[in-house]
């Protein structure tokens, strides 16, 4: 079995590759890591309320294409009212509803399971990672239009884990505040 590291050896090895010394870099470079020791505002504020949690894929994309093909098969008659209806808008039309239909049936009946919380862990990528394992927690923001945020944890075995916790239905703050919560 590997030696497991202690908390300050999994903070240097987590430093070195996300934290950056100089003040360019710290405040106008393409990252920054914040590593996170406690979390006070959360929606979860004691461990029964993450019993069993499912976090599922997040359902925005679907609801904005939603959204904006709707607008469109709703407007474009009413602009469009004085002009013949060619081929080109009657397929587009055909589309429209085509991915209405598929953004539904993603919202209501194909919700994907992206991670899942126990008791004494939790399951990401079909991988268990024990509350024990987890020494550091932390916040990766990628800079650019748009941001990205990734939760990075550093685990007893040196290795350092980085989810993307864009694609969920959870903020950063709440997982960290979970792992947090189930640790004690």
């Amino acid at each position: 079995m590997k030696e497991k590291l202690s908390k300050i050896e999994v903070q240097k090895i987590v430093g070195e590759k996300y934290n950056r010394e100089d003040f360019l870099s710290r405040n106008f470079g393409s990252f920054s890591y914040k590593e996170y020791e406690k979390i006070e505002k959360s929606k979860y504020r004691n461990k029964e309320q993450t019993a069993n949690l499912k976090i599922y894929i997040s359902k925005t994309p679907y609801i904005i294409l939603i959204t904006i093909t709707t607008f469109f098969l709703l407007t474009f008659p009413y602009f469009n009212k004085d002009n013949p209806t060619t081929l080109f808008f009657k397929i587009v039309y055909s589309i429209s509803f085509i991915l209405i239909i598929i953004s539904l049936y993603k919202i209501l009946l194909n919700r994907k399971l992206y991670i899942q919380v126990f008791p004494n862990s939790f399951i990401f990528n079909k991988r268990e990672i024990l509350w024990s394992e987890i020494l550091v927690t932390g916040k990766l923001i990628v800079h650019g239009k748009p941001s990205y945020e990734f939760l990075i944890l550093g685990l007893d075995s040196g290795e350092i884990l980085k989810i993307d916790i864009n694609k969920s239905e959870i903020y950063t703050e709440d997982f960290i505040k979970i792992i947090h919560l189930n640790k004690i």
